[in-house]
């Protein structure tokens, strides 16, 4: 398979090095602008309908009644944790007795009359590319197999803490993050297809009850693909809204953390601690303190949506059924809902082109020094590590080029609507054995938004006749996630997705 990845490779750094800039005083994008494009909040109406399942929020409520304990949380999802994953391959690390210390001492703060943080107890799991104080980040390599543990949490990890929430275990990722199916993991729906990444483990945890939220990475659909396949929300920010210091670097330029959740208002509650500006993050924005939660309820009456037709090509039959039903109940909602043209087919393939160059390019000087012995890598990852070592600092810089115009193309489609949407992916998790062939599929729609930096909103929508998930995905611009949550959580209330017992 590496000589196919290599062909891959080569084929789409062509692409880029054919690509001819359309105004010669273009730019490349290296770091985002601070300008926001319509981010107001819209008039709160009221609480929203809780979903009907185990979340974040009702975890809080519970622990507030005096129902459940930080500890009786953490015990139930070891619970499945010890029951699922020798199955499903989500955790690399299960760190029971640390998690159940921390919960205990949570507990005793409480029961002392101290205040809860705002996720005090909840059970987290953090991708394991993300350090995590006293435990090794693996990156689910053999590069890292003898790295010494982390001296500090990563301040996403950190906030989170010191908010009360306990770190359960850290979780598989595709090898370094550099790739969409985490081979070694499963999908909770179904075993044998996979879980999607590289945050596989992640969206695996959420989505059978390992924990109730983790912390994860998305560089070219990371966050988004795994939580499409397994059914969970995942919410990626605007690129530098959460810090992405004491992260294993995929890409300096489009690597962002966020979290995946079961619902809207969790991946809400999560950002609202996680984001903030981080002095020592050289890509950390510096912005307006902005209250999430607070868009969770709000109308959507009156939204535009608009659909990028070229995003509903080779899409399956019930993917297709899926989103227009989804439509439909956007509309009810009282949205807008609009066809465009842009992005057009050449931008999603330069975007795909630009994105593997920029990405991986990135990802070659990060891993110079380990790359002298290819066998500790798997590989495919291995054989994108060396292929993007060959390409040419000119192509490099045409492709950060590409992005400039690339912005600027969907900037001027989002001051004419507010919101984008498409299906997050073209077709239900693929067997394990089909991977090699769906892979470019996988992060088709995903790719633009983390290559031109704009925050997206995956939520799942409905089953195909099969079990398997289908998720609808919203774009908005650029520091515009209190639009995003808005949508999501009032479409949410008319979907009502729910989870099974997995087994």
């Amino acid at each position: 398979m590496s000589d196919k990845t290599r062909q891959l490779f080569r084929d789409l750094a062509r692409r880029i090095r054919d690509y001819r800039v359309s105004n010669q005083a273009v730019s490349p994008s290296f770091v985002p602008s601070q300008a926001a494009l319509g981010t107001q909040p819209l008039q709160r109406a009221g609480e929203p309908r809780r979903a009907p399942f185990q979340t974040i929020a009702n975890a809080l409520r519970r622990q507030q009644r005096g129902e459940v304990t930080a500890v009786d949380l953490v015990k139930a999802c070891v619970e499945v944790a010890n029951r699922l994953n020798p199955k499903l391959n989500a955790f690399v690390n299960l760190m029971t007795e640390q998690a159940l210390a921390a919960a205990g001492g949570l507990d005793a703060a409480r029961k002392a009359g101290r205040p809860m943080g705002a996720l005090h107890g909840i059970p987290i799991a953090v991708k394991d590319i993300v350090d995590v104080a006293g435990v090794r980040t693996t990156a689910s390599s053999r590069v890292r197999a003898s790295a010494p543990p982390a001296k500090a949490d990563a301040p996403a990890v950190q906030r989170l803490r010191e908010a009360g929430a306990i770190v359960i275990g850290k979780t598989h990722t595709h090898e370094f993050a550099l790739g969409v199916s985490t081979p070694q993991s499963r999908n909770p729906w179904d075993a044998q297809r996979l879980a999607g990444g590289s945050s596989g483990g992640s969206a695996i945890a959420v989505a059978a009850g390992m924990a109730l939220g983790s912390v994860n990475t998305d560089t070219r659909g990371s966050i988004r693909v795994p939580s499409a396949l397994c059914g969970v929300v995942g919410l990626k920010a605007t690129f530098g809204t959460v810090p992405k210091r004491g992260v294993i670097t995929l890409s300096w330029t489009m690597d962002h953390v966020g979290p995946i959740t079961r619902s809207t208002e969790d991946a809400a509650r999560m950002l609202d601690v996680m984001a903030g500006h981080d002095a020592h993050d050289p890509f950390s924005q510096a912005r307006p303190e902005v209250r999430y939660a607070d868009f969770l309820g709000q109308p959507v009456k009156d939204l535009r949506i608009g659909i990028p037709d070229q995003m509903l090509i080779d899409v399956h039959p019930e993917v297709e059924n899926s989103f227009q039903e989804s439509l439909r109940m956007l509309e009810d909602l009282g949205a807008r809902v609009t066809m465009l043209k842009a992005p057009d087919r050449e931008d999603l393939t330069l975007c795909s082109a630009a994105g593997l160059i920029v990405g991986r390019c990135e990802a070659a000087a990060y891993h110079q020094p380990t790359l002298g012995d290819g066998s500790l890598y798997t590989p495919d990852v291995f054989a994108q590590l060396d292929e993007a070592s060959k390409v040419s600092a000119v192509d490099y810089i045409q492709a950060l080029r590409y992005r400039s115009e690339f912005m600027t193309k969907v900037d001027e489609e989002l001051r004419n609507v507010d919101v984008l949407a498409m299906p997050t992916i073209p077709i239900p998790a693929p067997l394990a054995a089909e991977a090699e062939s769906v892979m470019v599929l996988l992060a088709r729609n995903c790719i633009p938004w983390s290559f031109g930096w704009y925050p997206t909103l995956n939520l799942p929508t409905s089953l195909t006749k099969d079990g398997l998930p289908i998720s609808i995905q919203f774009v908005g611009p650029r520091y515009g996630e209190g639009r995003l949550l808005a949508l999501g959580s009032a479409f949410e209330d008319v979907v009502g997705f729910e989870y099974p017992q997995f087994h």
